[in-house]
């Protein structure tokens, strides 16, 4: 079983098994692993394309949808507290970091132009791009857990579509509107969330009729589709191609569980995907500084090298912050039970 004392979430595994997942998907880890390379190879400037990395993102908001179940309020808000928690330290640990690029610790420096309606309503933290997504999760878990249990799967998949499209057609329609209006809960998070939860519900049909060549095929075509579109966006690409890639992505992770084996690495991916997501651009900044020291511009080669050792590194440090959560955490049971 999975430790559900850890006050953070992994990227709707652990969602999952606080909502009484009975039976772990493997393969699921393994995407999520996937996507959070994607992540990471992207931020440390491998490659360019925006339409890619929001993809990967999108993996695990449908991962999120697939594996959430509703709970009673006690549980969910103490979790919901604890992602809070995680988002406010991270977000104090990148203003020390604004404040060391600019040179200037300064409260107007560290904030970097933050703006507080972007944030509380389209989840734009402008003290560091990537912290986007803990506003948005958030947001997103909390109208589950309020409103979408208690929606007919119909309408579910009405909005659903509804929002893919709407997310699709916005930079088309005003193509000078801010990424932070289209990079949200509403507009990402939910239509993801719920495409997981639309899978969930037609998974034995999805399976059955879906054979491994048509699943691989679909996927194939979706990512070539969604390589060869410009970076703007092209909506025709989003409404049909992130979808169909979703969906056979999951699918396929779903079948391949059963003859993945769980190895230790993926066990402890797992349990430390959402720190190594918050802290690979931190890690990523300290390792190019001390590159860019010596060689500017970066050649390929050395490009290829600092990316692996930011997912290294950044690996390393979530199981350190992920063993110091759970020594705080058991401390503190220590002290209650010695209380009482």
């Amino acid at each position: 079983m999975f430790e559900t004392n850890i006050p953070v979430f992994c990227f709707g595994y652990t969602i999952g098994r606080i909502m009484d997942m009975t039976k772990r998907l493997i393969g699921i880890d393994y995407l999520k692993f996937i996507a959070t390379i994607m992540i990471i190879v992207f931020h440390c400037g491998m490659f360019d394309n925006n339409t890619i990395v929001m993809m990967a993102v999108g993996i695990f908001f449908t991962c999120s949808g697939y594996l959430f179940k509703e709970k009673n309020n006690g549980i969910f808000w103490k979790h919901i507290l604890g992602l809070t928690m995680t988002t406010l330290v991270y977000t104090l640990a990148y203003m020390l970091l604004n404040g060391y690029v600019h040179h200037d610790y300064g409260l107007t420096s560290m904030l970097n132009g933050l703006n507080l309606i972007d944030l509380l309503v389209f989840n734009e933290n402008a003290i560091y791009a990537h912290l986007w997504f803990m506003g948005s999760y958030i947001y997103t878990l909390i109208i589950a857990q309020y409103g979408l249990n208690h929606i007919p799967s119909r309408i579910q998949t009405i909005t659903m579509i509804s929002l893919w499209i709407i997310s699709a057609t916005l930079p088309l329609v005003v193509p000078s509107i801010p990424l932070c209006y289209t990079r949200n809960f509403l507009l990402m998070g939910l239509p993801c969330f719920l495409l997981g939860q639309w899978i969930k519900v037609n998974q034995d049909h999805l399976v059955q009729f879906a054979p491994y060549w048509m699943l691989s095929i679909a996927t194939v075509l979706s990512i070539i589709n969604l390589m060869v579109i410009p970076d703007h966006i092209d909506a025709f690409a989003l409404v049909y191609s992130e979808p169909l890639l979703l969906v056979s992505l999951m699918i396929l992770a779903i079948r391949l569980s059963v003859s993945l084996k769980d190895d230790r690495f993926i066990q402890l991916y797992s349990k430390t995907a959402l720190h190594i997501y918050l802290i690979h651009p931190l890690v990523y900044q300290i390792i190019n500084a001390l590159i860019i020291r010596f060689v500017d511009p970066v050649p390929f080669s050395l490009a290829l090298i600092r990316t692996i050792f930011t997912i290294v590194i950044s690996m390393i440090f979530a199981i350190a912050i992920r063993d110091a959560s759970n020594r705080f955490i058991s401390k503190q049971r220590e002290k209650q039970h010695k209380h009482f």
